[in-house]
């Protein structure tokens, strides 16, 4: 038995509960040390409501529907390299339901991700993943993302100025 097909469509204000019900998926996989779970999902709600809101012209927040269903989104922005300043596309966000886990869902935002970025003749996409994400930094090793620039985070300890 097949999944019917995946629909894509705008994010609007309306499907912010459905987005909401999702920010969690983004700290269960385990978080690097340093990192406070509760914080960040305030920092992802934050961001994404923003989005669903106001969404800066050139980017595109989508959901993805199966059956009328909503099963994930992806919110994707325009940015300036840091490195060339080079204007490109950016995974902001992304998630699935759980239900919709393994069944091609990321994949195909992902997909739906390229296809904004070639129709905004913004020649590349970026993205970030924490390192303890072992299967969403998998998917984007198969769809062909590269490592390219390393992000390393250390906590300060309290007592760093008395080293010196």
């Amino acid at each position: 038995m097949h999944d019917p097909p995946l629909t894509f469509r705008p994010a609007t204000p309306e499907d912010e509960p459905f987005v909401t019900r999702l920010v969690p998926r983004f700290v269960e996989f385990g978080l690097p040390s340093g990192h406070d779970p509760a914080r960040l999902q305030v920092s992802f709600h934050r961001t994404l409501n923003g989005a669903l809101h106001r969404l800066p012209a050139g980017h595109a927040f989508y959901v993805a529907e199966q059956a009328g269903v909503s099963v994930g989104f992806i919110l994707l922005e325009v940015r300036d390299d840091p490195l060339t300043g080079a204007r490109h596309g950016h995974v902001s966000d992304l998630a699935v339901t759980p239900e919709a886990d393994g069944r091609g869902v990321a994949r195909a935002l992902m997909i739906r991700a390229e296809r904004w970025a070639y129709e905004s003749s913004l020649p590349y996409l970026t993205l970030s993943v924490f390192a303890t994400n072992a299967r969403a930094r998998a998917l984007y090793a198969k769809l062909g993302y590269a490592e390219d620039l390393l992000r390393l985070h250390k906590t300060v300890a309290p007592d760093v100025a008395s080293t010196f």
